[in-house]
């Protein structure tokens, strides 16, 4: 029984056995003003690296915030560039649709083609058209009603130029015809070769007139020496 007391007692007083309860004395003090000092610092210490991490953030988001405000500004931009091609593009088509677009040159080319066709019959059938429209004039009875007597009168005095000089236009009009006939069978290579020959006497009068006025340089030079 004393061995079991002698026992607790010597269990209470040894004091490493819990962390609550050490009798150390001085070594007691010395210890807990240590350990309130080491707390202290290692506060301080985090809280400094918590402010000097807090500020590298805010100065790495306000460089991102202006990364992507540049990347927004170039991509603004490449889309203002991108709009101005196309309006310079429009500005261009509605220029020259007339002789780049196939479609243009398709609708002009059928309408010369009707005015071709128009113009051929019109040549046919000319001496039936001024016999027809002189005839009229003439004096030939024509029956108008009686509510357009009024403009007959004011539309045959008004064309009566027109239809006698109308022969002369319509050969004016033969002749135009036989001369883009005879233009078309007169192929691309002739033309080039008539262009090539014309060049070249061209370029033999050039070399000649440089000849005569290098002559003419000389002379003037060796006059000069012999009369200073």
């Amino acid at each position: 029984m004393a061995e079991i007391v002698s026992k607790a007692e010597s269990a209470e007083s040894n004091p490493w056995l819990t962390d609550s309860h050490i009798q150390l004395g001085s070594l007691q003090r010395i210890l807990s003003i240590v350990e309130k000092h080491e707390h202290g610092s290692l506060l301080h210490k985090e809280n400094e690296e918590s402010s000097v991490s807090q500020q590298f953030q805010t100065d790495n988001w306000i460089s991102s915030k202006l990364l992507k405000t540049l990347s927004k500004i170039d991509t603004l931009t490449e889309a203002l560039d991108s709009v101005d091609c196309e309006m310079c593009y429009i500005e261009k088509d509605k220029m020259t649709r007339d002789i780049t677009r196939i479609d243009h040159l398709v609708s002009k080319v059928e309408l010369l083609e009707d005015l071709t066709a128009h113009l051929t019959s019109v040549i046919e059938k000319q001496e039936r058209i001024l016999s027809v429209l002189q005839e009229s004039v003439i004096g030939d009875y024509l029956e108008v009603n009686a509510k357009y007597h009024g403009d007959v009168v004011h539309f045959f005095p008004a064309i009566a130029k027109g239809i006698a000089s109308l022969s002369e236009n319509l050969n004016n009009i033969g002749w135009f015809s036989e001369f883009f006939a005879s233009a078309r069978e007169a192929t691309l290579e002739n033309r080039l070769a008539k262009i090539e020959n014309k060049a070249a006497y061209l370029q033999s009068k050039f070399v000649l007139l440089k000849r005569m006025r290098d002559a003419f340089s000389e002379l003037h030079e060796e006059q000069l020496q012999k009369y200073p």
